[in-house]
C-alpha cells in the first residue's frame, strides 16, 4: 500500500506553440487527485519540481498517461 503525498504547489499548464497556458492555477492538492485529473486530460506529462522525487513511486504506479521527469538540475 502506498502513503498518501500532499503536493504543496502543484499546478497544470500546458503549451500552444511557444505560449504558456495555465490549465489549474498553483493550488495544494494530494497526489493521487494530481494523477487522477492529469489522466483525464489524457496528455503527455512532463513532472517538475521539488517534491516531485518524493511521489515518483506512486506516479509510475497510479499514473496511465505517458509522463516524463524533468532532471532536477531544472527546478527554479
Amino acid at each position: 500500500e502506498f502513503r498518501r503525498v500532499l503536493f504543496r504547489s502543484a499546478g497544470i499548464y500546458q503549451f500552444e506553440g511557444t505560449e504558456m497556458q495555465t490549465i489549474k492555477e498553483q493550488c495544494i492538492m494530494m497526489l493521487e487527485d494530481l494523477i487522477e485529473e492529469l489522466d483525464k486530460i489524457g496528455k503527455a506529462v512532463i513532472f517538475l519540481g521539488d517534491g516531485v522525487e518524493k511521489g515518483k513511486e506512486i506516479i509510475d504506479a497510479q499514473m496511465k498517461s505517458e509522463h516524463y521527469y524533468a532532471p532536477v538540475s531544472m527546478n527554479g
